[in-house]
């Protein structure tokens, strides 16, 4: 890179310590750029840019430059779950399980002779009379085997994506959340309707919803960082194939298109909002206490269901 003299120790030359690491390679190419002369020295281990004396302002100048013009994405905080997720076997198992119990639970309501449907399905007029419970005991019940298993297929797939992103509790809670919120929305949006509905597929479409939200974030995270262009892209692939998705499965004939939608609105908006929390919200113990909500609610949604 330059005809520097072996010996530096003489007056007329400078020592540039680099003492992180990841900067060595990019201020060389500063001063490459910038026709700085420069040689490499190592002491111990931690290499040193010797340059002339007279460069040495000039040097200080450039390589202060290149921190500023790069401190957004070198400084930037990463959000929960931003680094690509492929498969962890133990949200696999947790929803796996989460839906192996909704399809105990239809087997055990055609199993009694007691109208749970009645109870707990889906009608517009009497959530907004005040049986609010029924937004959570509508996700739980399904026509028939077919429709169940549909829903069990994808909502373990999305669940196990989501538990990768937010954790198992998180996860649990805000699917549950997404489909509540989308049947009372459905709900507040359509009170006329003469039409019943049940099954989960509003809370798999909140999931959809969940990780559509958080691809949005990253996506202005790309941005602001100043990545490329196809960087950025490559995060809208989720976000195109969940709408995708939606059309393709959510309009099917006999299916409760509003539910679905509202499902899967609510569910970017706790997606959008679930990136914006703390991290210490996201700790063993937290994941616990949202685990444990996410329990409980549906229990309680039948006991209010039977009471009513």
């Amino acid at each position: 890179m330059s005809d520097l003299p072996e010996n530096v120790a003489e007056a007329g030359w400078v020592r540039v310590k680099v003492a992180d690491s990841s900067l060595f390679l990019p201020w060389l190419a500063v001063l490459a750029s910038q026709r700085i002369p420069c040689r490499v020295e190592y002491q111990d281990g931690v290499p040193f840019l010797i340059v002339a004396e007279q460069d040495a302002p000039r040097v200080q100048q450039e390589l202060a430059l290149y921190e500023q013009n790069t401190a957004v994405w070198r400084r930037r905080t990463p959000v929960v779950g931003e680094d690509p997720f492929i498969f962890s076997w133990i949200p696999f198992w947790v929803a796996l399980l989460t839906f192996s119990l909704f399809l105990r639970f239809h087997q055990l309501v055609q199993q009694t002779p007691a109208d749970w449907q009645q109870r707990g399905v889906w009608d517009a007029g009497l959530i907004r009379a005040g049986e609010y419970w029924r937004c959570l005991t509508a996700l739980t019940l399904h026509g028939d085997y077919a429709h169940l298993l549909g829903n069990l297929f994808w909502g373990s797939m999305l669940l196990t994506l989501t538990a990768g992103e937010l954790g198992n509790g998180w996860a649990l809670f805000l699917m549950l959340l997404a489909g509540a919120t989308g049947n009372a929305l459905n709900a507040l949006l359509l009170p006329q309707v003469g039409y019943q509905a049940l099954g989960a597929s509003t809370m798999v479409f909140g999931l959809l919803g969940i990780l559509a939200g958080r691809t949005t974030l990253k996506i202005r995270q790309q941005k602001l960082a100043g990545r490329g262009i196809l960087q950025q892209f490559r995060l809208w692939l989720p976000l195109l194939a969940g709408l995708a998705l939606l059309s393709l499965t959510g309009t099917a004939p006999g299916s409760d298109l509003a539910g679905h939608f509202n499902g899967f609105v609510c569910g970017i908006l706790l997606g959008l909002l679930s990136g914006r929390l703390r991290s210490g919200l996201f700790t063993f113990r937290w994941q616990l206490l949202f685990g444990a909500v996410a329990t409980l609610s549906l229990p309680l949604a039948w006991l209010l269901a039977w009471k009513g």
